[in-house]
């Protein structure tokens, strides 16, 4: 935990009543992680198929799990956050 903070960002974001996702969100964004080293690979050997191709698996995998509620949990981190940095980062 960041000192300063009391919670994370999605302990904020439950307690402010932002939707649980059917994938826990942990999982998603471990997932999205390995989706973005895989297109910086890409990039870094000037792989455009291999590049190509992750920005598609971004793509499909936002649409499918993280559009019907990131904006969502976002806005609540955003204003339920006593630590700036979960504000801050919600903004990303």
């Amino acid at each position: 935990m960041l000192a300063g903070c009391t919670s994370s960002g999605a302990d904020t974001a439950r307690a402010a009543g932002a939707p649980i996702p059917a994938m826990n969100q942990y999982d998603s964004m471990e997932f999205l992680y390995l989706l973005l080293f895989r297109e910086n690979e890409a990039r870094s050997s000037q792989d455009a198929a291999k590049l190509s191709e992750a920005l598609e698996f971004q793509r499909r995998f936002f649409n499918a799990n993280l559009a019907a509620w990131i904006g969502k949990f976002c806005a609540a981190v955003r204003s339920s956050a006593q630590c700036r940095f979960y504000r801050e980062l919600a903004d990303l």
